[in-house]
């Protein structure tokens, strides 16, 4: 089994990085060319809200038009079914001490994007991060890191409705579940990172949409990288073959971006069901504090949210320091042989580089969240500290790069250093007109 060599590179001004302010005349200018123009954005607020956001390329603005009181105590996570024009809010409010649980809020999205909440069920404490998967995405996961549970539901939720099933993790002592992911090529298996054991667990899904009691497979990623402690706390998938993917993980610990190579076994030409491989990649991964980000140094209270990827070749993470208003968010490229990202090194195919692009600022202070709209074309991030919601172009024609500051909002009251308060998540809607025709 051939090994795979893993390390950084800095993209050099001589490769041409797109101008900024071209960048986004070139995204605005296509918005205004799409029949579809204008965006409806969720944001989540840790004093009990979701808000409803609409943004209008064109005219670079953003604008509320809903404050709903709603999603319990502590909403903390977006999750959304553009198909079934569905939201899902995480109230990560509850004690295992006390017995009071967290909960999973579900809201038809209206004709003008406003919400209307539809249904509410109960579930572990703490619930942080939720998937959608099978079939028409008639089921979710839940990670809640107060209690080492994984939680599964049937959709569309019905209220009191309880979970298919609760399935606890080994270490129940030290457990924090923190993440969720389904995978991106068989999409038949469910990824849930540990963060506080540092363990990836493997899911098989049944037809029926349970996971099997027994993860087919986990990997203590401490152990496999010869480290103490890492708290794996984000992923990112870049598939890379037919049967293969890059699964980066993100430290909450010791700011480092690692990087597994995920393999599906294949059964005499067919797909086998299975478990998948991760296989560590050898090669220094990648230190977020003294690597790439040298002109962005980071001190002992940095460290990165959210971890997310896009067109299985870009990738953004976050940099949060709760004491200082000096936030970005990082652009990194992994070539393929559809788009070698600008990189004009060696060819060799056992090479696989990630390559470092750029930091941008936030506009804010603590960049919990971000997402990408359903077009490609523009980036919205919540920063929870200073709770704005800020909105820039991305440019898919150069891998992915982003731009200058488009538009921006602020949202509710602003949070805290090290506190679970301000604007916690930050989801795209639905294009507009697409929702006046297709209703």
């Amino acid at each position: 089994m051939r090994v795979l060599l893993s390390f950084v590179l800095v993209l050099s001004s001589g490769l041409a990085l797109p101008n900024q302010l071209g960048e986004r005349d070139n995204a605005k200018r296509d918005a205004d060319h799409s029949p579809s123009s204008n965006f409806t954005i969720y944001a989540s607020h840790y004093s009990g809200n979701v808000h409803t956001l609409q943004f209008e390329p064109g005219l670079g603005r953003v604008y509320a038009t809903q404050v709903l009181q709603s999603c319990g105590k502590k909403p903390s996570w977006l999750t959304i079914d553009r198909e079934s024009k569905t939201l899902y809010c995480l109230d990560e409010s509850g004690d295992p001490a006390t017995g009071e649980p967290g909960h999973l809020y579900e809201y038809a999205i209206r004709r003008n994007g406003t919400l209307e909440e539809r249904a509410k069920v109960e579930t572990a404490p703490g619930p942080v991060h939720a998937t959608l998967y099978g079939k028409e995405k008639k089921f979710i996961a839940i990670a809640s890191f107060r209690k080492p549970i994984v939680q599964t539901f049937a959709l569309p939720l019905k209220n009191l409705g309880k979970p298919m099933q609760s399935l606890q993790l080994d270490d129940s002592d030290k457990s924090e579940p923190y993440a969720v992911y389904l995978d991106p090529i068989r999409q038949s298996f469910i990824f849930v990172l540990d963060k506080g054991t540092d363990t990836i667990y493997i899911y098989a899904i049944d037809n029926d949409g349970y996971l099997k009691d027994w993860p087919c497979d986990k990997r203590k990623a401490n152990r496999d990288y010869s480290v103490p402690r890492l708290g794996i706390r984000r992923a990112a998938f870049i598939v890379s073959g037919q049967d293969e993917a890059l699964l980066y993980w993100l430290s909450d610990i010791t700011n480092y971006l690692g990087r597994y190579n995920v393999k599906f076994p294949t059964d005499n030409g067919g797909t086998s069901d299975a478990c998948p491989s991760l296989i560590p990649i050898d090669g220094p991964w990648i230190n977020l504090r003294n690597s790439t980000e040298n002109s962005h140094p980071l001190d002992n209270e940095s460290y990165f949210p959210e971890l997310k990827s896009i067109d299985n070749r870009d990738f953004y993470l976050t940099k949060c320091n709760p004491r200082r208003f000096t936030d970005s968010i990082f652009e990194y490229c992994v070539p393929n042989t559809h788009d070698s990202c600008g990189y004009k090194g060696d060819s060799d195919q056992d090479l696989v580089p990630t390559i470092y692009r750029k930091p941008i600022p936030t506009y804010g202070h603590c960049p919990r969240s971000f997402d990408l709209s359903p077009n490609g074309l523009f980036m919205a991030i919540g920063n929870r500290i200073s709770s704005n919601v800020i909105i820039v172009p991305r440019d898919p024609k150069s891998h992915g790069s982003l731009g200058d500051l488009i538009a921006e909002i602020p949202v509710s009251v602003e949070g805290s250093p090290r506190q679970r308060n301000g604007l916690s998540s930050v989801i795209w809607g639905i294009e507009a007109k697409a929702l006046r025709v297709n209703q």
